[in-house]
């Protein structure tokens, strides 16, 4: 019914309400004469007012439908007749929601100062009681005390005569922040750091004595930028008053994400909106709410269920109670919801288990004080999620501590277990031995009953068990090694060698360099040559990681020539040796030599260990590549996967290293191939370790690479992103490690097209390196710099970034390296693009045909040299539309309008051509 003819009917009613019900068709008739459609509405409106005289409640019980769509109909008059209108400086377009006491309107600023847009909100006088008025000033004066990047802000405010007090808001487009995430289909990882900024929000009202009390995903919006902005503190409260809203009657809330005190009408405090969060976060996690009730039942049964049922444990979520219960609207398609999440519902279910399951079931206690203390307390075990550590939710033993700690060090665990297990296997071996000489036997078993106690003794009272770590027992164990009497002083030399070795796998490189300098003593005073090699070999693998290789190949070259390799574990301590020096002469960019001792590492160690040949042959094939050299490469990675497969190898991080390294070999023309190994390399370890840990992270950062690579930009970018972000919350990240990620980002960033984003990445990468960083990675950043401050028009910042590239280059190229042909192509490139004559193309043609002549090149590369020999090789101004069109088409192929070759290749065509090409 529309707002005329409601109006019309609400007249006439008026008119004959209080005649005798016996006279009403006369007067009907005579009232409804021009509009005889109007006479049965009048009528049904008449028969509902007598039916419900003298018991006013009722009247909704027996009002006809349309008496919904007029009162619809008169709110809508009431909301129309503000658009156009004008606050302050701010002119009203449109409505944009209203509740039971307020509007809510889009605006625009009309004083000419700046162009800004606001959600203007304000108090319909006709409904609001006193207390609806204070409670409108109130949120008003409360977001005038809020300045926080992930809340709306107050930009103005005021009062009129005829519509009383209203507040203009920063407007938000966005939507609601579980549906946000599933459009995206954001993994449990990037959900969780977007649930950390509205965290922050709430922590950061808190600390101001503001409880938000309504909380619920509708109140929390992301814009396109993915920016996370909380609303509507229309029934917040100051911890530190004494108004009526405290007590019993202000009952005021969301009944599916209140907690069990609002429900009661008890005290409100900040653990209420912990609560809230917990709700939220359930749902967006899991897809579902905490309590399972059919959504025909009314708000009642849920407040039954949040007073006394107990939540699903989330990991079980999907598959316990009513399909009602979910949120997402395929809610009997489990898969649809797992998906969302880039999960299977076997996978979501093991994310969730748990951590998470601990973390959500102590959010949603009903006693207030059994929640977490504070927002902050509940971010942090989220944070403690997102890092493998442990959590506060879950005061576990010691399996539980280890498993935390294992997750995050997967790698750097790996290496201190194999230093340990290797010891143990050695000495068991030993004793295994009849014919050993007893010093032999005496040695390992001391060595064995020490390893076998320091895990066994562990104390778990000496301190909090959940804060129990790996470095505790480690410490105690070096207190212990030193304090005991060994027989022989070859199995303290041992021990203090394992211990170091963990110690450096752990990364606590402080604390291994000392241990392992004192095993390299007493096994040299004991004549134990084999833990003097071992001691040096893990002394110089400290060295290479935090690139201090020094004299270690002096150290080791000459152990070698005292060593019999004959000897399978002496064999094995050569190569290795060997292959630490390779790796330390690659990341010199001394390829050459680097192939030299890797190939000797595998002559020395031979057949005899597959897993060792696997590492190296994977710093072997390293090398070859940065040397151009993949065929080679190719084929010795392609002959250690059959082998591998040959042989069942039953360790899958094995097989994954070996896929992506084989993968990494593979030129452009295979790209296909590629992508297949590394996509099965990265499921590998998604499954070892889960899509979120941080171990994930090279494997996915090589994919994305591999996605750059094929052309398939916005899936690398999504990719990288996910990289990112995985660096950023690892506070341990090696800093060169998180700069090559930020520098990958910028640069696709700058292929994309967003050249300001491409420039603060790349800014921040070379910041992260410092100015002392790995040389080939501050080169590489140093050139994407270089392009986007030219394309920039920045020539001064592009003339001075290239130049540095090329310097940094000329001290760590070999003779031939094809990156000085290419990067000498691009400088030129700048100064073709800026005047485009013919001398300008004399050193641009030199260049382009230097780099035609490297193997390997990137396809769009040659095409762009052979662009720059074409254009070169006419004179200025003679090409033709036709002509330019032909050779930027060839250039383009499938690359898009914002490569950078691209974009050059037009600016050099407006110089050089006589009629450049409108678009091709």
């Amino acid at each position: 019914m529309d707002t005329d003819r409601w109006q019309r009917v609400r007249a006439i009613f008026d008119a004959v309400a209080d005649a005798d019900p016996d006279t009403w068709d006369s007067l009907l008739a005579a009232a409804c004469a021009d509009a005889p459609d109007l006479r049965e509405d009048v009528r049904r409106l008449l028969e509902a007012d007598l039916a419900a005289r003298g018991e006013p409640s009722r009247i909704a019980d027996h009002s006809p439908a349309f008496l919904g769509e007029a009162a619809e109909a008169d709110d809508r008059r009431q909301v129309d007749a503000w658009i156009g209108r004008q606050l302050g400086a701010w002119r009203i377009v449109r409505s944009l929601g209203r509740g039971g006491m307020g509007m809510v309107y889009l605006a625009e600023r009309q004083d000419g100062e700046f162009r800004q847009q606001a959600a203007i909100k304000l108090l319909r006088m006709d409904l609001a009681d006193d207390i609806a008025r204070q409670r409108f000033l109130s949120e008003r004066q409360i977001l005038a005390e809020l300045e926080h990047p992930h809340i709306a802000r107050l930009l103005d405010g005021g009062s009129t005569r005829d519509s009383g007090p209203w507040f203009a808001l920063e407007y938000v487009d966005g939507v609601p922040l579980t549906a946000w995430c599933d459009s995206r289909r954001l993994g449990i990882r990037e959900r969780l750091n977007l649930f950390l900024d509205v965290c922050a929000a709430v922590a950061y009202a808190h600390e101001r004595l503001v409880v938000h009390r309504d909380l619920k995903p509708a109140n929390i919006l992301v814009d396109a930028a993915g920016q996370v902005k909380l609303l509507d503190f229309g029934i917040a409260k100051l911890l530190d008053t004494k108004s009526a809203e405290t007590g019993t009657a202000m009952r005021v809330f969301t009944p599916g994400y209140a907690a069990p005190e609002q429900i009661q009408g008890e005290r409100v405090t900040p653990a209420t909106d912990i609560y809230a969060l917990g709700v939220i976060l359930y749902e967006l996690l899991t897809g579902c709410r905490p309590y399972r009730i059919a959504t025909s039942e009314n708000a009642l049964a849920m407040e039954r269920a949040v007073l006394t049922n107990t939540p699903v444990r989330p990991s079980v979520a999907l598959a316990v109670g009513s399909p009602d219960a979910r949120t997402t609207e395929s809610a009997d398609d489990t898969i649809a919801i797992a998906a969302l999440r880039g999960l299977t519902p076997a996978q979501m279910r093991s994310r969730l288990r748990g951590d998470l399951d601990a973390i959500l079931l102590k959010t949603l206690r009903k006693e207030p004080d059994a929640r977490y203390s504070s927002v902050r307390e509940f971010a942090d075990d989220l944070r403690s999620v997102l890092l493998s550590r442990v959590v506060m939710a879950r005061r576990g033993g010691w399996r539980y501590v280890m498993d935390r700690f294992l997750r995050r060090n997967a790698i750097t665990v790996g290496i201190a277990s194999l230093a340990v297990v290797a010891l143990v296997v050695g000495l068991l071996a030993a004793l295994s031995q009849a014919d050993e000489a007893r010093r032999q036997r005496d040695t390992a078993r001391s060595s064995l009953e020490f390893m076998a106690g320091l895990f066994r003794n562990a104390d778990p009272g000496a301190r909090d068990r959940a804060n129990l770590t790996v470095r505790d027992i480690l410490d105690e164990g070096v207190r212990d090694i030193r304090n005991t009497r060994f027989d022989e002083e070859s199995a303290r030399a041992q021990l203090l060698l394992a211990m170091g070795a963990a110690y450096s796998g752990l990364n606590l490189v402080d604390a291994a360099i000392p241990l392992l300098e004192e095993a390299r003593a007493l096994a040299a005073r004991a004549g134990d040559s084999g833990a003097v090699l071992g001691a040096t070999v893990e002394i110089c693998a400290v060295r290479h990681w935090r690139g201090k290789w020094g004299g270690c190949s002096d150290e080791i070259n000459a152990l070698r020539r005292t060593t019999d390799v004959r000897d399978p574990a002496l064999a094995a301590l050569v190569a290795r040796a060997l292959d630490l020096e390779a790796a330390a002469e690659s990341s010199a960019d001394r390829h050459g030599r680097a192939i030299e001792l890797s190939l000797e590492a595998l002559r020395v160690l031979g057949g005899r260990d597959l897993r060792q040949r696997a590492d190296l042959t994977g710093t072997l094939t390293h090398s070859l590549v940065l040397a151009d050299r993949r065929a080679e490469a190719e084929r010795y990675m392609r002959s250690l996967v059959d082998d591998l497969k040959a042989a069942g190898e039953s360790a899958p991080r094995i097989m994954a290293d070996a896929l992506d390294n084989l993968a990494r070999t593979l030129p452009d023309s295979k790209m296909e191939e590629r992508l297949d190994l590394q996509r099965q390399a990265l499921d590998i370890m998604e499954t070892l370790y889960g899509p979120e840990s941080g171990v994930v992270g090279t494997k996915l950062n090589n994919y994305a690479t591999a996605l750059y690579a094929a052309g398939r930009l916005q899936e690398a970018r999504a990719a990288l992103e996910r990289v990112l972000s995985m660096r950023r919350a690892d506070p341990e990240i090696d800093p060169s490690a998180l700069a090559n990620v930020i520098g990958n980002l910028g640069a696709l960033h700058l292929q994309l097209g967003d050249d300001a984003k491409a420039v603060d990445l790349l800014d921040e990468a070379l910041v992260r390196f410092g100015a002392e960083g790995k040389p080939r990675q501050r080169f590489s950043v140093l050139r994407w710099r270089a392009i986007a401050a030219e394309l920039g028009g920045r020539a001064a910042d592009a003339d001075r970034d290239i130049a540095e590239a090329l310097g940094l280059l000329g001290s760590i190229a070999e003779p031939g390296d094809p990156r000085v042909s290419r990067t000498r192509l691009i400088a030129q490139t700048f100064l073709l693009s800026r005047n485009g004559d013919d001398r300008a193309c004399t050193g641009a043609d030199r260049a382009a045909s230097d780099t035609q002549q490297s193997p390997d090149l990137a396809e769009e590369d040659r095409r762009f040299a052979a662009f720059i020999v074409s254009v070169c090789g006419e004179p200025a101004n003679s090409l033709s539309e036709d002509r330019s069109r032909s050779l930027l088409q060839a250039l383009r192929g499938t690359l898009p309008e914002t490569d950078f070759r691209v974009r050059f290749a037009r600016r050099i065509l407006e110089r050089r051509a006589r009629v450049p090409p409108a678009g091709a």
